[in-house]
């Protein structure tokens, strides 16, 4: 395996390296397997983990169906020594290996973080925009739990919170968690025929994102904006092209329910080879999952709606919670004659550590992941057999963690 040299600086900085075990937009505090806390020397370090399988019931014509399906085991390691700190993962996913987020930081004073590594790209409402196991639209785009070498400063105090991240590359192709941009030579699993002259990436990324918080008798409150910049560097053409995305969002919470809500416009720019259109581009994880195109420019609306049912452990042993949401994004095209993305997903979660549960109902109308190769042209001109039907999948997820 082979790395440019400031992308091993940046896994070095960061490998292996987090705090507690993240399950797709929530946060679960588990005993960790390792702990060692020195208060004499201000030394922390713990070690969390956790195995996830899925059962699943996919309505077209598919191979998981009626399944127990591995879906990922994953090592969470966290160390502080006084004003700093380590955060970040290591991800198996049967032959493929990521890293979600890997980093070191400092705390520069009450108010003032720095961190440098595989660091959270800020913008929108992030790690997660959703509640579900089951990702929504804006995780498939690049918004939803996205990463990148690169350094982010983080201001805060009760009121505000600000970000400011510079990213000169994307994150290593083969141990990206979430999709990102990707140039067809350097990607795994793609299709030569419609990808292979898919030649973007980015480089020198910039995000800012500014949100107002503040609280109410029945729960803490956010409003902020986001915007992103970067150069689209084309490897065919070696000519850049530029990319760019703005953002606004809520979070409201009211006692047990909580809204979050998102409104993103994105627009790719790539400076492409004669007879190679702009109006898409090529995106991909670490090849786990097919690559795949998405319009070049589009806005998403995305909002997901929770309520959370406290149980006492003396009725249900070990039960501490249930969650209910809904989630609902779609993507409308800035061309028009490509039909919208739609993905609505209902669900329950159930906390009982140290077992987690998600029980997902997923409808969706052009999106890739609802249907495979015969809904492939899902976020961008909606030809394929599936192609405007809604289409519905129910995923049952079942998580340990140590």
């Amino acid at each position: 395996m082979r790395f440019k040299n400031h992308q091993f600086v940046f896994m070095l900085l960061g490998c292996g390296l987090s705090t507690t075990a993240f399950a797709n937009g929530n946060i679960v505090n588990s005993d960790p397997v390792i702990s060692k806390e020195n208060p004499e020397q201000d030394f922390k370090f713990k070690v969390n983990g956790t195995v996830r399988t899925n059962y699943r019931d996919e309505h077209w014509d598919s191979d998981n169906n009626g399944k127990f399906l591995f879906d990922l085991a994953r090592i969470d390691v966290k160390a502080e020594y006084k004003q700093f700190f380590f955060d970040g993962n290591y991800v198996l996913q049967d032959d493929r290996r990521a890293i979600e987020h890997a980093f070191i930081g400092a705390k520069l004073n009450s108010e003032n973080t720095l961190t440098a590594g595989y660091v959270y790209k800020p913008f929108a409402i992030y790690p997660y925009p959703q509640n579900a196991w089951s990702f929504q639209i804006p995780f498939f785009l690049g918004y939803g739990d996205s990463v990148a070498p690169g350094i982010d400063w983080h201001y805060f105090n009760q009121d505000y919170d600000f970000h400011a991240g510079f990213f000169p590359t994307m994150m290593t192709e083969n141990l990206r968690f979430s999709p990102e941009l990707g140039d067809y030579q350097k990607l795994a699993n793609t299709i030569a025929a419609t990808q292979s002259k898919q030649a973007n990436s980015k480089r020198n990324q910039v995000n800012f994102r500014l949100a107002r918080k503040f609280t109410l008798p029945y729960g803490k409150q956010e409003f902020g904006a986001s915007a992103s910049f970067a150069q689209l560097h084309n490897s065919i053409t070696d000519d850049d092209g530029k990319y760019s995305a703005f953002a606004v969002h809520s979070i409201n919470n009211y006692n047990q329910w909580k809204l979050q809500t998102s409104i993103i416009h994105y627009d790719y720019d790539p400076k492409n080879p004669t007879g190679v259109s702009s109006d898409s581009v090529l995106f991909q994880a670490n090849g786990f999952n097919p690559a795949y195109l998405i319009a070049s420019k589009a806005t998403v609306y995305n909002a997901s709606l929770s309520y959370k049912i406290p149980v006492s452990k003396t009725s249900i042993p070990y039960l501490t919670s249930i969650s209910i949401y809904d989630d609902y994004s779609i993507m409308v095209k800035d061309k028009k004659e490509w039909s919208d993305s739609q993905m609505n997903t209902f669900g329950v979660q159930f906390n009982a550590l140290p077992f987690i549960v998600w029980v997902d109902l997923t409808y969706g109308k052009n999106i890739p992941s609802l249907g495979g190769k015969y809904n492939s042209t899902g976020y961008t001109s909606t030809t394929s057999q599936l192609s405007n039907d809604w289409v519905y999948r129910t995923n049952i997820n079942i998580g340990y963690y140590f």
